[in-house]
């Protein structure tokens, strides 16, 4: 013979003609079996858990986490081995849908990255965004997408703040609503399925009436408020006038482009009150201080930071978005590298620091709606809980596997099509498969 070594055995899955018939090696996969992931280092900050272990995902849920698992006929298995696995990231402050757009290829980015549920703040998104979003959402969406609401649209509805929060808690009559908020069936059905309102659309400022009442609609609506804190003087009236409700600063470290002492005044905003929360963007954190399309700040704010980090004055990161795609600060391709870079650097332990993307921000939206399914849907892998993953690479400081739902929706920085659908609508009340909008012209249920 010519060549003297052999070459390896392929794995018994690759399709192919034998003998003049198809041998159909793949028709297995994909089938009602679990999915393990074999050999994992598994970061779990809500099980305190940092150790080697197998995870097995079936039905779209956690089906078993320990030492080892062995497949099953019907399983397929991964080898992780070298990898870390954990929660998928929650960013809830993620630029995909604004000014009434969808932008799919933010949504292909934020999979590839990690992201697995995304929380859009749009400011300018008016009470039909939910609908416009949901309907394409029920034509597939890869990850799980939840909707802030703009102010100014609510604060311009022919309605008093109670009948707002009565509305928006689902308490009012249909024909109340179609005097007080939309003529539109459909937005009187989806706009209440929000999980937040965004204040300061275009930068614009609310009164101290409006930033009252906005605040006070937020609080007993059970809705994350959100705001800007570019300006330090405009986030010190939203505290102030928020009076004692909760307030979360959207994205604090961008009033370092106001300078240190602006900066600094807001971190004290957030250290001095209990009711409000902050964000650092994912970016700026970064050794270049930020992307050349969007922002850089200063080195000294970049410590101001890690301080803040460290000190667990605010204890959760966000991209706002890819920037070279919509409009923002930051880009989800820095997520990982940034919390790497806090565990390298003794910043944070690496629970800690994978917190900030995945136990945190979901136990900051439990305690503002109310309702702890965030932490045990979103933020965890406990056996039972949805299997919404993301495994790291960590010396290339990539996402290699991203699975939402159980199915896998992006492999070594491309989607995966067929995972088109696994993602679902997040209210406060939990996640929806679909919301019914998309489907309303093909689907009709007899009465």
């Amino acid at each position: 013979m010519r060549f003297t070594h052999k070459i390896g055995e392929l794995p018994d899955t690759i399709s192919y003609i034998k003998d003049m018939e198809l041998i159909d090696a793949a028709r297995d996969l994909g089938g009602a079996g679990r999915t393990v992931l074999k050999g994992g280092r598994v970061i779990d900050p809500y099980l305190r858990t940092d150790k080697v272990l197998d995870l097995s995902m079936k039905e779209g849920r956690i089906d078993s986490i320990k030492e080892s698992i062995n497949p099953k006929p019907g399983d397929s298995f991964i080898d992780v081995q070298g990898f870390i696995v954990i929660p998928g990231l929650v960013d809830i402050h993620l630029h995909i849908h604004d000014l009434l757009t969808f932008n799919i290829k933010t949504v292909e980015e934020s999979v590839v990255h990690g992201v697995t549920t995304g929380l859009t703040p749009g400011a300018a998104n008016s009470l039909r965004a939910p609908s416009f979003l949901g309907s394409e959402l029920d034509r597939g969406s890869l990850m799980n997408i939840g909707c802030y609401l703009g102010a100014l649209s609510i604060l311009g509805l022919n309605a008093t703040p109670e009948e707002i929060i009565e509305y928006l808690r689902g308490e009012m009559s249909e024909d109340m609503a179609l005097q007080k908020i939309s003529r539109s069936r459909i937005t009187l059905k989806t706009a209440p399925l929000t999980i937040g309102i965004k204040d300061h659309q275009a930068h614009f400022i609310l009164s101290e009436e409006k930033m009252k009442t906005i605040a006070h609609i937020a609080a007993k609506s059970n809705l994350l408020l959100m705001s800007h804190a570019q300006c330090p003087s405009y986030a010190a009236e939203m505290v102030r006038w928020a009076e004692g409700n909760h307030l979360h600063l959207g994205h604090t470290d961008a009033t370092a482009t106001s300078g240190i002492e602006a900066y600094e005044s807001v971190l004290g905003l957030i250290k001095d009150n209990k009711n409000v929360t902050g964000e650092l963007t994912t970016t700026l954190l970064r050794r270049s201080r930020g992307d050349r399309d969007g922002i850089v700040i200063p080195e000294e704010a970049r410590r101001f930071s890690l301080e803040a980090l460290k000190e667990g004055i605010i204890t959760i990161l966000i991209s706002d978005g890819p920037s070279h795609s919509v409009k923002g600060f930051g880009d989800t391709k820095d997520n990982i590298p940034a919390i790497i870079d806090l565990i390298e650097d003794g910043v944070l332990d690496p629970l800690s620091a994978f917190a900030t993307m995945t136990t945190n921000p979901a136990r900051l939206m439990a305690q503002v709606t109310g309702k702890d399914w965030w932490v045990k849907d979103l933020g965890s892998l406990c056996e039972g809980t949805r299997a919404d993953i993301a495994v790291i690479n960590p010396i290339e400081r990539e996402v290699v596997y991203t699975f939402v739902n159980g199915e896998m929706v992006a492999f070594e920085g491309r989607v995966i099509r067929k995972g088109y659908g696994a993602g679902g609508w997040v209210t406060r009340f939990g996640i929806i498969p679909q919301m019914g909008v998309g489907d309303l012209t093909r689907i009709r249920r007899q009465p």
